[in-house]
């Protein structure tokens, strides 16, 4: 998976889930570390997301209780914000 092309690799509907969280402003201190990234999804809860990879997602982790696959909602949408914020256009 890249972060550029996480969208073709991902379930639609936690895909449409994810950009809607996105579009909304959901995400929110997303942070560059050493290792990759950290953020916050609010929805009806505040979720912290962690993915581990700088170049390309190698791992990831929400605390939310999703158990329906490997990638949640919460986790598409902060890549989202994380293609976005590497300066790739939303629709790549």
């Amino acid at each position: 998976m890249q972060y550029n092309t996480f969208t073709e690799e991902i379930h639609a509907l936690i895909l449409q889930r994810g950009r809607d969280y996105f579009r909304d402003g959901a995400v929110r201190h997303l942070v560059e570390t050493p290792d990759g990234w950290t953020a916050e999804v609010t929805g009806q809860k505040a979720y912290h997301v962690v993915i581990t990879g700088v170049d390309q997602p190698v791992e990831w982790y929400c605390d939310c209780p999703h158990d329906h696959g490997p990638v949640c909602k919460h986790v598409a949408a902060v890549l989202f914000a994380i293609r976005t914020a590497k300066g790739h256009d939303e629709e790549e």
